[in-house]
């Protein structure tokens, strides 16, 4: 099977990391996979890229086209190609309602499967016939390091207590001020928060192992990954509920999954700080099959569903 990702060309690393991820795990399923990056941003730059796309379709003799992101989706689209199959993330849902009317369009009478990553994104949407497949977990990678070890690497205090928001803080959805009044409420001066963005993928184990836990308040998710990569790291979740985070963490003992008021997200630290050395996230994390591999399965089952139509 050869499937063509199409997705945002325009970080640093050229692909998007999240479909550079997805298709990494395919391929170790032995799945033939191909990119192509749309360079521009907004309606204007990936219009801009039908063409160029359309070529590479053409040329590479493909199943299926997978699609990344709506913006991608639609560009897609407009190459006429079929089957299609689309994954919007989170911040799909934020474009416009417009926007949104669009995909439930295209997902109900072009695209062969639209894939969103929660239960909460399908029902805003309105997307009942869409697969809830969430982005899956490289436990090769998120593995638990050593914590003295982590805490020494990363530059922690060893006798302090550590909160890790992993998050541009100036990104509004990630909502800092709450993580900053939830630790001026829990008001211990043993526990430090650490911000922590921009950092290689291959430095997030080091953080998560070095950290007592995982603080995120976000206003909105798809499916966060930063969640998932904390749980295989064995790193407790105080998390506020959007997105899946009370699926993927709410029922796991020493994680919490609230509201956004910071007296209940500082108790929610407190009892993961008591927790953090019996802690066993990652375990919770393969019991879920929410593991990269897992996840893979899950999407070739449905492309399978798709050709064999």
């Amino acid at each position: 099977m050869k499937i063509l990702f199409v997705s945002s060309g325009n970080s640093v690393a050229g692909i998007n990391p999240l479909a550079l991820n997805q298709a990494n795990s395919l391929i170790r399923e032995g799945i033939e996979v191909e990119h192509y990056g749309i360079r521009g941003k907004g309606w204007g730059g990936y219009a801009q890229n039908i063409f160029p796309l359309r070529k590479k379709i053409k040329q590479g003799s493909f199943n299926l086209i997978h699609a990344h992101y709506a913006l991608s989706g639609f560009a897609a689209t407009l190459t006429f190609y079929s089957p299609l199959v689309v994954s919007l993330m989170g911040s799909d849902i934020e474009i416009s309602e417009s926007a949104n009317r669009l995909i439930r369009f295209c997902s109900r009478n072009i695209w062969k499967a639209t894939i969103v990553k929660s239960e909460r994104m399908k029902e805003k949407i309105g997307l009942p016939n869409a697969y809830v497949i969430p982005n899956g977990v490289d436990l090769d990678l998120m593995q638990p390091q050593n914590r003295s070890f982590a805490r020494h690497k990363v530059g922690f205090n060893p006798d302090k207590k550590h909160v890790l928001f992993l998050a541009d803080p100036a990104r509004y959805e990630k909502n800092y001020p709450l993580a900053l009044a939830a630790l001026n409420a829990l008001n211990d001066p043993l526990v430090e928060m650490h911000t922590v963005y921009d950092v290689r993928h291959g430095q997030v184990p080091f953080y998560l192992s070095a950290a007592d836990c995982l603080l995120s308040t976000s206003i909105r998710e798809g499916s966060s990954n930063v969640i998932k990569e904390a749980l295989a790291c064995n790193c407790p979740v105080v998390a506020t509920d959007v997105g899946d985070a009370r699926k993927v963490a709410g029922d796991i003992p020493g994680c919490t999954v609230t509201s956004f008021d910071p007296l209940t997200i500082a108790a929610g630290i407190k009892n993961a700080l008591t927790i953090r050395e019996h802690f066993s996230g990652r375990d919770k994390l393969k019991e879920k099959k929410l593991d990269v591999s897992s996840v893979a399965r899950r999407i070739i089952d449905v492309y399978n569903s798709i050709l064999a139509s």
